[in-house]
């Protein structure tokens, strides 16, 4: 890419819509690096750049973690099939998922019977010296 076509570590920012510090924290994590910072005094930015940035932007939104996404980047650079890692991401969503409504429907019985919160517990007589 020309030096025409290099953005400042600022306008990157702006344009991927994350801030400074997040792109020098990905950075420090190894997920981005400048395409070019020898030559210069700025951290300079290309398109391959950009592309990173927003696959690490939407992945994060999926609730990936920035080690699985280290793991994305480094299998999607060595042209390896991704379908496996985004398949055992859904696995875990749709356990959490069922997690989550065990709890709404334990929730909905607590408030529909508000009684059971006081019987369901076991309250344990506690003898004075403990709290000495």
């Amino acid at each position: 890419m020309k030096k025409d076509n290099l953005l400042q570590i600022g306008k990157f920012a702006k344009i991927s819509k994350v801030s400074i510090q997040t792109i020098r924290y990905y950075e420090k994590r190894k997920l981005i690096k400048p395409a070019s910072h020898k030559n210069s005094r700025f951290r300079l930015y290309d398109l391959e750049s950009l592309k990173t940035m927003n696959l690490i932007t939407n992945l994060r939104g999926l609730g990936f973690q920035l080690e699985e996404i280290r793991e994305i980047i480094d299998l999607n650079h060595k042209g390896e099939n991704l379908v496996h890692k985004f398949s055992n991401k859904l696995d875990m969503v749709k356990e959490s998922i069922r997690n989550s409504k065990k709890i709404e429907a334990s929730l909905k019985k607590l408030i529909s019977k508000p009684s059971l919160i006081i019987t369901s517990m076991k309250i344990s007589a506690v003898k004075p010296e403990k709290f000495e």
